[in-house]
């Protein structure tokens, strides 16, 4: 099982060309048990899975981290508790599980691989129908949205935004103005934002487009 799974998850890694990382990469609490992202189909949840899995072949030996997706029709029928059980055999710390949303029994899986093998960390993404509610305090649950207007001007001007506060925005408007001028000017691309910017493949169609 493990050896198909893993070849998979090394022609998907490898084809990963996207280098714009999404807000929601820096913010996440990867060490909290099982991370959960949580996001409606085609805002990113592939594509920031896949950039973590690739993050992670870097820092630790490839055997500690795996990246699987129920995107696959050969992967469709594997349990999550049944994989858990052969990657805590061979040493694996870290599982990610895409589109874990086609998978039936989440929550009851994801509880009984943390009470069994607690040293397998969990990320995983699902679609904005599944009711969250139901997790565990054991889940640390992100939700994920389409591109912000700073985003898509970074995607779109090939450049860097600082990302201000609301109470900064309020109260230091004009400092904020007189920094970003030189940079673009704000209601040229405003338009086109509204019609087309919210979701990244946007800007390109091999962006992973969630199902």
């Amino acid at each position: 099982m493990l050896t198909s799974i893993r070849k998979i998850e090394k022609r998907v890694l490898k084809n990963d060309n996207s280098k714009y990382k999404r807000y929601l990469l820096e913010t996440i609490d990867f060490t909290a048990p099982i991370v959960g992202i949580i996001g409606a189909r085609g805002v990113g949840k592939s594509t920031l899975l896949i950039q973590y899995a690739n993050l992670l072949k870097k820092i630790y030996e490839p055997y500690k981290s795996l990246y699987f997706s129920y995107d696959y029709a050969v992967n469709i029928d594997v349990k999550l508790f049944d994989l858990a059980g052969e990657l805590s055999k061979v040493g694996t710390e870290y599982l990610i599980i895409d589109k874990i949303h086609k998978f039936k029994t989440i929550e009851e899986e994801l509880q009984s691989i943390h009470e069994v093998y607690p040293q397998l960390k969990i990320i995983f993404s699902a679609s904005s129908v599944v009711n969250t509610e139901n997790f565990s305090d054991n889940i640390a649950i992100y939700h994920m949205k389409g591109l912000s207007y700073r985003e898509f001007l970074e995607l779109k001007l090939d450049i860097e935004l600082p990302s201000f506060s609301l109470n900064e925005i309020l109260n230091d408007s004009v400092y904020i103005v007189n920094k970003l001028e030189d940079k673009f000017t704000p209601l040229e691309y405003f338009n086109e934002y509204l019609s087309t910017g919210y979701y990244p493949f946007y800007f390109n169609p091999n962006y992973a487009i969630e199902n």
